[in-house]
């Protein structure tokens, strides 16, 4: 009676074991993560594409939660550019997949500082050999533990934090790109509706001169060579102003890639940009902004500080991983326990996989340098040449208030009949002529500050709005 008590209680105790690993099983199983299909509608994108517009509720729920100032009042009546960068910071679709690539770096930080799983191996064994009366199988069961040594997830966890951060600054990086397209974007609109503005004057101009010397010509007192020139001039204009519109159409076109909708979002949108050539900065001092302020630079150190975590990794990997091998067999009524510590042994010291880790913090040290000598030689061009725009400016703007001021004296000469309408249609189109000339050294002056601006990449006024 004792000996079948302690078969049934053995037997019992079995059972509960298979039970408990079998619950345990289930739960395992219960708290795994299960895929949700996201299938993308080519259709369905395209279609809230083409519905995007300025006056967007989810725009303005953006703008209150991040600059609440430009949400008020709505929808906006007019556009400048930190208002259309903040737009431009919802809608672009190359902003949100570096915010995606940033998310997924930040993953990968989660990752790295997963432990590795414990194994269960079931070594059911069969005896060929069993007494009669005694069950031949003989139930056993193992545990493989790994621990790591030498630091090695520490290191792996710092090496995903260095990339996480590159790719944080690489979406700082992007925002600055997608900033400096809208602001190209509205130099060239801008430059391009007043230069049609201004054609459109000079034509005018450029037409009652045509007239007066049509009249002349008709009374004998000019001939066909002082006509034509006139009316070359008027078939030329025509075709300025032809290519002005393009330019226009042009520049609406890369203002709505830019911001991130489509062109149509822009009809009836009012615009406030003025073509600033912005004060000179010496290369000394945008060599240091640059250095304090470009995201390219710090995700250059944060790459190459990756690349250091790593060769510290495989430095570790030198010191083999230990492995616990708890286990256990019920051999006929028996309970047998055993433990087991394996490693590997290091015959060859990880010597491949240190000098590939160290080629490649060399590597790293390389692409950096490249970098910022790129970024030196970068600010310098861009500095020269807003300097020399800016000085070009400066002596366009002096000549053009000369001849306006003339335009003033001559229209006395006029009234008091020491000059005759020709001569004074003749100075309004010098003027006019040089009116064009001016926007268009503004128009460089303002693309020179856009590079440099680009050169040194300072904050956005906005960058909160990208956290």
């Amino acid at each position: 009676m004792l000996l079948a008590h302690w078969h049934y209680g053995a037997m019992y105790s079995v059972s509960l074991r298979r039970a408990s690993l079998f619950a345990a099983s289930l739960l395992t199983l219960a708290a795994c993560a299960h895929f949700e299909p996201r299938p993308l509608q080519p259709e369905t994108i395209a279609e809230k594409y083409d519905a995007l517009s300025l006056n967007d509720y989810e725009l303005r729920v953006f703008l209150q939660a991040n600059a609440p100032q430009l949400a008020e009042p709505w929808p906006r009546p007019w556009w400048d550019l930190p208002a259309l960068t903040l737009a431009a910071f919802h809608f672009n679709t190359d902003l949100r997949l570096a915010r995606a690539q940033w998310q997924t770096a930040e993953a990968t930080v989660a990752a790295a500082g997963m432990r590795a799983n414990p194994s269960l191996t079931l070594a059911p064994t069969y005896n060929v050999d069993a007494q009669s009366g005694t069950s031949p199988w003989l139930p056993g069961v193992s545990v493989d533990i790994p621990i790591e040594t030498a630091g090695k997830r520490r290191l792996r966890i710092g090496k995903a934090e260095h990339l996480a951060e590159a790719a944080r600054l690489n979406f700082i990086g992007a925002a600055w790109q997608v900033r400096s397209e809208l602001r190209s974007a509205l130099i060239e609109l801008t430059a391009a509706q007043r230069r049609l503005s201004l054609l459109q004057d000079q034509l005018r101009v450029q037409q009652r001169i045509a007239d007066l010397l049509q009249q002349r010509f008709d009374l004998g007192a000019a001939s066909a060579a002082e006509l034509s020139p006139a009316r070359v001039a008027i078939t030329r204009l025509q075709l300025d102003l032809t290519e002005a519109e393009r330019q226009q159409t042009d520049a609406q076109s890369n203002l709505a890639r830019a911001l991130g909708v489509p062109l149509h979002a822009l009809t009836g949108v009012s615009l406030n940009f003025a073509l600033d050539p912005a004060p000179a900065l010496d290369a000394a001092q945008s060599r240091r902004l640059a250095l304090q302020y470009r995201a390219d630079i710090a995700a250059g150190l944060a790459e190459y500080a990756a690349s250091e975590s790593d060769l510290q990794t495989e430095i570790a990997k030198q010191y083999p991983d230990l492995h616990l091998g708890p286990a256990y067999e019920w051999d006929q009524g028996e309970s047998k326990w055993s433990l087991g510590i394996g490693f590997e042994l290091p015959l060859n010291r990880n010597r491949g996989g240190i000098a590939q880790a160290e080629a490649q913090r060399e590597e790293s040290a390389a692409r950096f340098h490249a970098l910022e000598a790129g970024v030196i030689a970068q600010i310098d061009q861009a500095s020269a040449t807003h300097h020399l725009a800016t000085d070009q400016l400066t002596r366009a703007r002096t000549l053009h208030e000369a001849l306006a001021n003339d335009i003033a004296r001559q229209e006395v000469r006029l009234r008091a009949g020491d000059i005759d309408q020709l001569e004074y249609q003749t100075a309004k189109l010098e003027a006019a002529v040089s009116a064009v000339a001016v926007l268009d050294i503004e128009t460089q002056a303002a693309r020179a500050a856009g590079a440099l601006e680009d050169a040194i990449q300072q904050p956005l006024a906005a960058l909160d709005a990208l956290k």
